[in-house]
């Protein structure tokens, strides 16, 4: 992988969930981490939201998404600089179907 490539997943939702869960970071066992990454979340191409970049194993970034008109989700994870050690992870991800479904 080149800086600046990405990796990705995609989901097909078909409109059955309303929020999107969870957090980002870089895997405590990365060792020495010699670039940044990006987290991102796509809705049927539109970008919906970006972390900062995390260029440490000790930080986390939590989202709250509204994905209630979203029929395909992406996953996205961009190196900056640098891809070596960058152990990308997405921390209890979770689809909720309405806005008050018990969540944990």
């Amino acid at each position: 992988m080149r800086s600046g490539d990405f990796a990705s997943a995609k989901y097909k939702l078909n409109k059955k969930a309303t929020l999107f869960r969870g957090g980002v970071a870089i895997d405590d066992n990365s060792g020495r981490i010699w670039g940044k990454a990006v987290f991102e979340i796509y809705g049927n191409g539109k970008q919906l939201w970006v972390s900062k970049p995390i260029a440490s194993n000790r930080v986390i970034q939590e989202f709250s998404i509204n994905v209630s008109q979203v029929d395909v989700l992406e996953l996205r994870v961009t190196a900056l600089e640098s891809h070596t050690n960058v152990h990308a992870v997405w921390l209890d991800a979770r689809l909720l179907q309405k806005d008050n479904t018990p969540d944990k």
